[in-house]
């Protein structure tokens, strides 16, 4: 079987199913970052890989592939109710590259670190055919790990900022949602949160099936920014808004409070619906087709 045929997701699953863990993990392979118990300590960690050719082109402002992989390392860490303290970058690159696209990368990773009060801490550099760059993150819980697998029936769905965004902003999307996230670990019961990196569908499908549950989404309450289409924030990705799911209570409250700006979008529903979408005029689109990009996808 090549991994074409596998899939992304598949092979996740895979690495999940067939590791052991030695040490105290509380969380490990298959959420947005692991959690872990070191003494009296509790640690989130995260890390991210970005390739030429696959996440960025060699003619693209290297600034902004700096702030990108940050800005991603980070909110894996906000979607599990963390907070990011440290960061570390790892750079693969050719030795014909001019030393100015490093500089300006380099730029792109301490100036959106400083941003997010996070320390670029430690690294390394190799030669490379392509360049990659391998970030990681770590940081601490607000109060406990939110994680992708506790949504519960009935459960209405929301979302921070607007959707649709990496298609302007030269592509990148510079954002860190750790004072929602915050506020919302100190002061509700989240039962479900992931980051829309890969875009509404797919990371909403990986609450539901994770969950083992459906969703339908109310299309004229999805957040758009600027002129984006919901085309754009169902699959284009890179957000990195939060997207959580909350009980009737915690919802009312959250919606009249209004400290920071969130949009309910929908509710979980029963496996056996899937994740659907319903327009003003009450038609349903059922949205079994992923045009999401996936990793090894042919």
């Amino acid at each position: 079987m090549k991994l074409a045929d596998l899939g992304e997701e598949r092979l996740i699953e895979f690495f999940k199913q067939n590791n052991r863990y030695h040490n105290k993990v509380l969380v490990g392979i298959g959420d947005d970052a692991a959690v872990v118990r070191i003494g009296k300590s509790t640690i989130t960690y995260s890390c991210d890989m970005f390739v030429e050719g696959t996440h960025f082109l060699r003619k693209d402002d290297s600034f902004f592939l700096g702030a990108k992989a940050i800005t991603a390392c980070v909110s894996d860490l906000s979607s599990m109710g963390s907070k990011a303290l440290f960061v570390s970058a790892s750079l693969g690159v050719p030795s014909d590259i001019d030393f100015n696209y490093v500089k300006r990368l380099f730029k792109g990773l301490t100036e959106t670190a400083k941003k997010f009060k996070v320390d670029l801490v430690t690294g390394d550099s190799v030669c490379s055919e392509k360049i990659c760059l391998d970030i990681s993150a770590i940081g601490t819980l607000f109060k406990r790990a939110i994680l992708r697998n506790t949504a519960k029936l009935g459960d209405y769905i929301f979302v921070t900022g607007a959707l649709g965004k990496a298609r302007y902003n030269h592509g990148y999307t510079i954002c860190n949602r750790a004072k929602e996230s915050f506020y919302l670990a100190k002061g509700y019961n989240i039962h479900a949160m992931i980051d829309i990196s890969d875009g509404l569908f797919k990371d909403l499908s990986r609450i539901c099936k994770a969950s083992r549950k459906g969703a339908v989404l109310l299309k004229e309450n999805i957040p758009l920014y600027k002129k984006s289409t919901v085309s754009d924030a169902l699959f284009k990705g890179e957000d990195f808004e939060l997207l959580f799911c909350l009980g009737q209570a915690g919802a009312a409250k959250l919606i009249k409070e209004k400290k920071y700006k969130f949009s309910c979008i929908g509710r979980i529903v029963d496996e056996s619906y899937n994740l659907s979408m319903v327009d003003k005029k009450g038609k349903v689109v059922i949205l079994d087709k992923d045009l999401s990009f996936e990793h090894f996808k042919k």
